[in-house]
């Protein structure tokens, strides 16, 4: 049974969280469809550009971070930094050629075909630890990238209003 706090106020407007029943609407909106429908697109609008705006606020804090030799640095406002990722992927398809080079046995290639159809990195990393298969093999076989962005949390008054201009 829902509780009579399940409700989202924005504005003057009231929705049930749950079903998003029309709980209270603001005073003199007219039709209400027109009137949420012009809401939600504007707020679509205001998203929108905010996603834009913070793309370049991060790419210039990036460039900032670079600058200043530093990966991550504390403000007032929080604290941007460079984030990372890499992504290992083993390569099935190089399997035929660096079982050949690597003089690999029938039991190295089935262990190394058991990883997966995409040769699991982590598990290619396991037979290597078990000593099934040598390091030269396993690193042959895997295909490891990386990528990095700046992550921050900004504050989201009104939304600024995005032009393109020529550089200074």
């Amino acid at each position: 049974m829902a509780s009579e706090t399940d409700a989202i106020r924005i504005d003057d407007l009231i929705i049930d969280e749950e079903t998003g029943e029309i709980l209270q609407l603001p005073v003199g909106i007219g039709d209400p469809l027109e009137w949420l429908t012009f809401r939600a697109a504007d707020a679509g609008a205001a998203e929108k550009a905010w996603k834009a705006a913070a793309g370049m606020y991060k790419k210039a804090i990036g460039e900032l971070l670079n600058q200043a030799g530093v990966r991550s640095m504390q403000t007032q406002h929080g604290t941007p930094g460079w984030r990372g990722r890499t992504t290992r992927t083993g390569r099935p398809d190089r399997l035929p050629k660096i079982a050949e080079e690597y003089e690999l046995t029938r039991r190295q290639k089935n262990a190394i075909l058991a990883c997966a159809s995409e040769l699991d990195a982590k598990r290619l990393d396991e037979l290597l630890r078990k000593d099934l298969i040598p390091r030269e093999v396993r690193d042959a076989l895997i295909d490891e990238s990386g990528s990095s962005w700046v992550q921050i949390s900004p504050a989201k008054p009104a939304p600024p209003e995005i032009e393109r201009v020529k550089r200074p």
